[in-house]
């Protein structure tokens, strides 16, 4: 078996960490892998590669998300 030790690979890790959801995608069949810790009430919700502005480092939709305020409904 070997160790994924590309970006993409660590990208799985850490997203599956914030999650708590095991990322399984592009193990392969019959692969042993950990069960993540969820982090219960962390909030992390992962966002679309194209919201993400290259030039100012920051995903827009989610910056955007967070700087409005609540809804008074």
């Amino acid at each position: 078996m070997s160790t994924d030790t590309s970006e993409k690979g660590l990208e799985r890790l850490i997203v599956a960490a914030l999650t708590g959801l095991p990322s399984a995608a592009g193990l392969g069949a019959g692969a042993v892998h950990e069960q993540g810790t969820p982090y219960l009430g962390a909030g992390y919700v992962c966002g679309d590669p194209a919201d993400y502005d290259r030039a100012y480092a920051v995903d827009r939709a989610k910056l955007l998300a967070f700087s409005r305020p609540p809804s008074q409904s």
